[in-house]
């Protein structure tokens, strides 16, 4: 564990907003996730718009638009972003049109929502019998393609550092660079296993327009999975973490995502909210 930040806000003038992913109940309706979101005082709300959950769809109708933003409105969430689930590492023009027609539809639905952001992946597990550069150029492809879509729109997208692609700097690096217009969404906890994190914070601070911010606890056997802890009470140094965002300029939403699989995480989002309360105000 590590020392409490200073009040990084105060001390910059900062306004700081707080969000919670919906995907902290990927096993409850939408109107039960919103609720609870509700119920723990923040002021956004991030959407899940991919299985097993789909708080949200591409393919909802005015009706089903119009009732969301009335379950928003009645508990004085906004939308901190809409988040799909896209897969840029596929090799056929099928495929890719496929990728990108949805990505089309999920600024659509941002739209419809009077929602400005939306979260996206790179890809996912690196596919047996291709090289790093198809690998490469796929995802810039497709990425390339998105920036244009989220332009045409007047949407921010985001992609997280997230799967087998997102998660190996080697090749976030590069996708990355080739789409200077595209933000990133920064996964705190997957860090954890990078020796040089801080390093990575900082190189990637000032494109960071999103967070799921999360921590998790030592790991004590080789291949044990993280378990999630809450931040400031795991492994992550989250004050140099925050502090480095500040420098940056972050004016995003400090989100935190705990997610599927596990026991109700509604006290680690507590925990974790009362840390940004205490640290960021």
């Amino acid at each position: 564990m590590f020392p409490p930040p200073l009040a990084l806000g105060a001390e910059r003038g900062f306004a700081m907003k707080l969000s919670v992913s919906t995907w902290a109940y990927y096993d409850k309706s939408r109107e039960e996730a919103l609720e609870r979101i509700a119920a723990l005082g923040v002021e956004g709300v991030e959407i899940i718009a991919h299985a097993p959950c789909f708080h949200v769809d591409v393919n909802f109708t005015d009706e089903q638009i119009g009732y969301v933003k009335g379950l928003l409105a009645a508990h004085h969430l906004e939308i901190s972003a809409i988040s799909p689930a896209t897969e840029f590492l596929v090799f056929t023009e099928e495929e890719m049109k496929a990728q990108l027609d949805h990505m089309k539809r999920v600024a659509d639905l941002c739209l419809r929502l009077g929602a400005n952001h939306a979260r996206i992946f790179a890809g996912g597990r690196l596919p047996e019998g291709r090289s790093t550069k198809e690998c490469l150029d796929a995802v810039i492809y497709g990425l390339q393609e998105t920036a244009k879509i989220a332009e045409s729109a007047g949407i921010k997208v985001s992609v997280e550092n997230h799967g087998q692609f997102g998660g190996v700097y080697e090749l976030f690096k590069p996708a990355m660079d080739a789409v200077p217009t595209l933000g990133i969404t920064l996964h705190t906890n997957r860090l954890a296993r990078m020796p040089n994190y801080l390093d990575y914070v900082r190189e990637f601070a000032p494109r960071v327009m999103h967070t799921h911010l999360n921590d998790s606890a030592p790991v004590t056997a080789e291949g044990e999975r993280p378990r999630p802890v809450a931040l400031g009470e795991g492994t992550l140094d989250v004050p140099a973490i925050l502090k480095i965002l500040q420098e940056a300029g972050y004016s995003g939403y400090y989100n935190i995502e705990y997610g599927a699989g596990q026991e109700d995480p509604t006290p680690l989002i507590e925990r974790s909210l009362a840390y940004l309360r205490a640290h960021l105000a």
